[in-house]
């Protein structure tokens, strides 16, 4: 759930586009993989829990170059 959460407000597919909430679901997904991580959560071919978790930290890492450059769109 988070997951399309933080795609639909990063892209604006069905809501306004916002940074600072796609930065805000990023940040609760990241928490969720370090607890499956810390957890032992068994990795299935279709799934890698490490593999999820680096491609969060990049999207995090971008949202949040992205908002420090531009200081207008955290407003939007």
């Amino acid at each position: 759930m988070y997951r399309r959460l933080a795609l639909a407000y990063r892209d604006g597919r069905g809501v306004k586009r916002s940074p600072l909430k796609a930065l805000e679901y990023y940040e609760k997904l990241e928490i969720i993989h370090y607890r499956d991580l810390a957890h032992g959560r068994r990795d299935t071919p279709y799934y890698s829990t490490a593999q999820h978790l680096d491609s969060v930290q990049k999207e995090i890492a971008k949202l949040r170059a992205e908002l420090d450059s531009d200081p207008t769109a955290a407003s939007m």
